[in-house]
């Protein structure tokens, strides 16, 4: 097994897991800034 994998993946789980709890207003203030950073990125 690749351990580096797990560690990640666990981390990943960990972190979605929080998110779980967001409110609306948290949900789109996220998006808003995914959707600057895609811009920035094109």
């Amino acid at each position: 097994m690749d351990f580096r994998l797990i560690c990640r993946v666990l981390f990943l789980r960990a972190a979605w897991r929080r998110r779980d709890h967001w409110d609306a207003a948290r949900i789109t203030a996220h998006q808003d800034h995914a959707l600057q950073e895609l811009r920035r990125a094109a």
